[in-house]
């Protein structure tokens, strides 16, 4: 009995046990729920604010760039010396109320802006005098008519005399129709520096303003980034123009929301996000206001939403999204936590299985990482500074001598295994090269992946092409500089029976080294072809660049052809233009070099160049290699002959000093070239490399 009451007990202490044990684990599983929502929902939200934060700043980035450029492109085109002049005897007719001669010179302004309209983005241009009346535009019948005060116009000036006037609601004076208008200026000066007119030009709010947001922002369903002005209208189109006309908040014939919506909710008050962009001092950009708890936007839904004030221009940016969307993958979470309660031993051990696989996972990414960190040997690398069709461009630093470095590291799927066998033939052949105005090549090597990389001295500067997009051409002193150093770099290359083949904009860094300012380094000897090889060659160049006999001979290529190339790119330093205008496509090109006439620099541009460059860039684009200067130190000697002035390392500091803000250290180096939306001069694809068999 007694043994049969101990069994009994055993039995009784092993089920309080076995189910002490079941509680215990659902209390730990019911905790872990608890604490793992709360860690979710906490990761969650700082995702969604960060996410916010990213896109509006990427925006705001965006649209200050937009700008600025708008504004450099106006300023830009205001130095030019015709159109002031012009300006000039425009205004004294307009003083003397000669309106009959202001229209006549109003058609000699337009002529000199012709071409501005069309690639740049603008529509109209305005000339106004200090009083704010209409000098001339494109719509003569506007001649005369009161476009703004001068105290309105000056309020939106910056240091620099440009402004900018943000989409506002406007009636054209003659037809009496409304629209809207957003325009571009800047201030006229005379020799003493007093505003004696300004020039605006007109654009589409959408061309730029609008459309700028709505490829950065919509990453979502219900996500958009939007204009505010100081008076809580919207400025920018919204994504829900439908949905707003069927709430019968925008009228079904109105074009778009800009103007037509005012940021305030229901009850007549203004929405969080104007209300806080305009009075919190907290919220001026780089500063950003993130809301995500929620709250209710002008369509009357809960949102999540992060915005800034751009003070510069005194208007502000909101990025939203909808709070159901922004948090959908936190609320799939909280019901799939009910599952989980439901099913706590089996979920349990999914849990366990699925911590053991995340653990395994992450220690063999862990590993791949560390893998491809070390993958370049003795280079560590500290940042990707750019990627082209060819290959990925790295800075780096060698671990020995802590010398910084750029990498390039060659896309397998970029290249078949005849062009690897070319690569790595003509690496070696350009290591040979060790003129100081040519790149230098430290290494080159085979990382464990297959891929191929080499390793050449990291410069700081900017390659010709940006220089010419951000401030305009070149003058001829400083060209005759430039093309002396780019001729002494090919000069061994030659000599070794080495050409270059790729000669242009792109592959000229402008740099500063040791202490000498404007020192040239030529870049991407990744063509260079040895004329010794008799084994032919492939089509290899860029189109605008390329002579005729090198994309229609084989096997007798010539250093005639990098002449070639220098002759289009002094014409491109000295006027921003090609000397060949025809661009449909690269047959078109080839054919324009193999068959055209080139166009003299002087009759590119409005603006005077010494004619002696006529003459040597047609002697060095003669069809006939033979007629073109018999090597490279021929042409410099010949440049060396030209009656202008030397430029002077003090001329060279002081642009340097005059210009720095628009340069950044280069991010194109070794044949990845850099884009921007801002330049005043359009490079496109016929400007970059291309290789087929010949």
């Amino acid at each position: 009995m007694a043994k049969t009451r101990s069994s009994l007990l055993s039995i009784h202490n092993m089920e309080v046990r076995n189910r002490t044990i079941i509680i215990v684990v659902l209390l730990l599983l019911v905790l872990t729920g608890y604490f793992t929502e709360r860690r979710l929902k906490y990761e969650i939200e700082t995702s969604v604010r960060d996410s916010l934060e990213k896109t509006l700043r990427s925006n705001a980035e965006a649209m200050s760039l937009l700008l600025r450029g708008y504004k450099e492109r106006v300023n830009g085109i205001s130095k030019i010396p015709q159109l002031q002049k012009t300006a000039t005897e425009i205004e004294q007719l307009y003083a003397n109320n000669d309106l009959e001669q202001v229209k006549v010179k109003s058609k000699v302004f337009e002529d000199i802006l012709k071409g501005f309209f069309s690639h740049q983005g603008f529509q109209d241009y305005y000339l106004i005098n200090t009083d704010g009346r209409m000098m001339a535009s494109k719509q003569a019948e506007l001649i005369g008519h009161q476009v703004n005060t001068s105290e309105a116009i000056k309020s939106l000036m910056d240091k620099d005399g440009n402004f900018v006037c943000l989409p506002k609601k406007a009636t054209h004076p003659i037809t009496g129709k409304e629209f809207i208008l957003m325009y571009i200026g800047t201030s006229l000066k005379n020799a003493q520096g007093e505003s004696y007119a300004y020039l605006a030009f007109s654009v589409e709010p959408s061309h730029g303003f609008s459309s700028i947001m709505e490829v950065t922002a919509q990453t979502g369903e219900s996500s958009e980034t939007y204009a505010i002005n100081k008076n809580g209208w919207m400025i920018s189109h919204s994504r829900f123009d439908q949905e707003l006309r069927e709430l019968k908040i925008l009228d079904k014939d109105d074009r778009s929301s800009v103007l037509e919506v005012q940021l305030i909710d229901k009850n007549g008050k203004a929405l969080t996000v104007f209300e806080d962009a305009f009075t919190n001092p907290e919220t001026k950009y780089p500063k950003v206001q993130v809301n995500s708890t929620g709250y209710t936007d002008y369509r009357d839904y809960e949102v999540v939403g992060a915005w800034t004030y751009l003070s510069q221009y005194n208007f502000a940016i909101t990025s939203e999204i909808d709070k159901d969307e922004a948090f959908r993958s936190l609320y799939i979470i909280r019901k799939i936590f009910a599952v989980i309660f439901g099913l706590a031993s089996l979920l349990a051990l999914g849990l366990i299985a699925y911590a053991l696989y995340s653990i395994k996972l992450k220690k063999k990414v862990r590993s791949a990482a560390l893998a491809a960190a070390s993958e370049l040997g003795q280079f560590k690398i500290i940042e990707k500074l750019g990627e082209g069709a060819m290959g990925v461009v790295y800075k780096a630093e060698h671990q020995l001598m802590q010398r910084e470095t750029a990498i390039k590291v060659l896309k397998n799927e970029a290249c078949r295994e005849v062009d690897l066998i070319q690569f790595e033939k003509e690496v070696r052949i350009t290591c040979r090269l060790t003129h100081p105005n040519t790149i230098c090549i430290y290494d080159y090597g085979k990382t464990r992946e297959g891929l191929f990389y080499y390793a050449m001295e990291y410069l700081e500067g900017s390659d010709l092409q940006e220089i010419i997009t951000k401030t305009g051409p070149i003058s001829p002193e400083r060209v005759i500089h430039f093309v002396k150093q780019i001729c002494a770099s090919l000069k061994e290359a030659h000599s070794m029976n080495l050409i270059h083949r790729d000669i242009k904009a792109q592959n000229v860094v402008i740099c500063n080294r040791g202490g000498v300012y404007d020192s040239v380094k030529v870049l991407d000897f990744g063509l260079v072809h040895d004329s010794n090889d008799e084994s032919g060659h492939k089509v290899s160049g860029t189109p605008r660049y390329m002579a005729p006999e090198a994309s229609s001979s084989r096997n007798e290529l010539k250093d005639s052809i990098d002449i070639y190339a220098i002759g289009i790119l002094i014409s491109v330093m000295l006027t921003g233009q090609y000397p060949f205008s025809c661009d449909d496509s690269v047959e078109d090109i080839l054919r324009a070099h193999r068959e055209d006439t080139p166009m003299k620099p002087s009759e590119l541009v409005r603006f005077p160049i010494p004619e002696c460059f006529d003459d040597i860039v047609l002697w060095c684009l003669e069809k006939d290699p033979s007629k073109r200067p018999q090597n490279v130190m021929e042409l410099a000697n010949k440049l060396d002959t030209l009656n202008l002035d030397n430029w002077s390392q003090d001329q060279a500091q002081q642009w340097w000093a005059l210009n720095a803000e628009h340069f950044l250290p280069s991010s194109s180096q070794q044949g990845t070239s850099s884009s921007s939306f801002d330049r005043t001069i359009q490079f496109d694809r016929f400007d970059k490399t291309i290789q087929t068999d010949s």
